[in-house]
């Protein structure tokens, strides 16, 4: 909630009841608060003193103490062809993190980051070659979203967020909850809990603290990231898989399903020739039997220095899915002239500015 370097309170990192003991604790009243959050998310203000209906006194209050959030724009990436937008951001302890907006024709997405680099490793990701330095505040991820509102044309917004950027979502749990909240409340960006998608590689305790969460977390989907069968060929592309294996996942899965009573989404990276064969579809879609799901099948974003290449196989292993009465939907690579995967233009601005030196 306060950035260490320069203690402010960022306001995009606050609940509404938190704000109105900061007004209280200040000698305003309780409704101000209020008036603030509609000027931060109604009105898209990015400093404390353009929020209109406040005394002059409140803005006195807040101008040295508070902030909205503290990123800013270091690069942005227009994809010619379908319209994303690639954004990388600076932190104010000079880290960086990547978000990408999305006008997709059904529905405005922005992919979001919950950490600086990415512990997993997983060996297809261009975050898995980021040496992991920290998880992001509450009001860092909420602030990816306002920075991203606040540079797009008069009246644009999400309608959908995912937490499929940089990092592993559960590993950040406490801040990731916090940041739904947010992202849920009317007086937040009012963003409905079926609207909003956290992805985890299968981290099995922060799946265990989703349902412990009960409330807080219905509707919002979970999303795994599976793309593989088979322990050995998981565990090769995935290290997460040697300390929770798919049998863990897959009993993990079964206690979400039914307490939860909400499908999992099936995240699948087709990978030549390491699980895009018609028998690796036959296996996803027996495994699949047992949990309500629905599957994404995903064309697969190149990343230079992994050894791994895009499948030519995509239409024949989602046909057989089908064939098997697999609900799955393929998903054509985003923003390919922007390296739009995560982690891609983090590494090249890197590259560019630091000759590669800082990871």
């Amino acid at each position: 909630m306060i950035d260490a370097k320069n203690t402010k309170i960022f306001l995009s990192g606050l609940l509404l009841e938190e704000l109105q003991a900061q007004c209280v604790n200040g000698g305003f009243e309780v409704y101000r608060a209020k008036q603030i959050l509609d000027g931060i998310y109604r009105e898209g203000v990015v400093e404390t003193d353009q929020i209109r209906n406040l005394p002059k006194d409140l803005k006195e209050f807040l101008n040295p103490a508070f902030q909205v959030h503290n990123l800013s724009v270091v690069e942005r990436a227009h994809s010619k062809g379908d319209h994303s937008i690639k954004y990388l951001f600076r932190l104010s302890d000079d880290e960086l993190v990547e978000a990408v907006w999305m006008p997709q024709a059904r529905f405005k997405t922005i992919c979001v980051s919950t950490q600086v680099g990415c512990p997993m490793r997983c060996s297809f990701c261009a975050s898995g070659q980021v040496r992991f330095k920290r998880h992001l505040e509450t009001h860092e991820m909420v602030g990816q979203i306002l920075a991203i509102v606040a540079d797009l044309e008069k009246g644009e917004r999400p309608g959908h967020i995912v937490f499929m950027g940089m990092g592993e979502p559960l590993l950040n749990f406490e801040n990731l909850l916090k940041t739904i909240q947010i992202l849920k409340a009317p007086w937040g960006l009012g963003i409905g809990a079926r609207k909003i998608t956290v992805s985890t590689v299968g981290y099995v305790p922060g799946i265990l603290k989703w349902i412990e969460a009960g409330d807080k977390l219905n509707q919002v989907r979970l999303s795994i990231s599976l793309h593989a069968t088979q322990d050995k060929t998981r565990s090769r592309i995935m290290p997460i898989n040697d300390q929770y294996s798919l049998s863990k996942l897959w009993a993990t899965l079964r206690k979400y399903s039914e307490e939860t009573g909400r499908l999992v989404t099936f995240e699948y990276v087709l990978l030549k020739d390491v699980n895009d064969r018609l028998s690796d579809a036959q296996a996803l879609a027996k495994m699949l039997e047992e949990i309500a799901h629905s599957v994404n099948v995903i064309e697969y974003n190149e990343v230079a220095g992994t050894g791994l290449e895009r499948s030519p196989r995509g239409e024949d292993f989602v046909a057989e899915l089908r064939n098997l009465g697999v609900a799955v939907t393929y998903r054509r690579s985003k923003g390919r002239d922007i390296e739009a995967a995560c982690g891609q233009l983090r590494g090249k601005f890197i590259q560019k500015t630091y000759g590669g030196l800082r990871t």
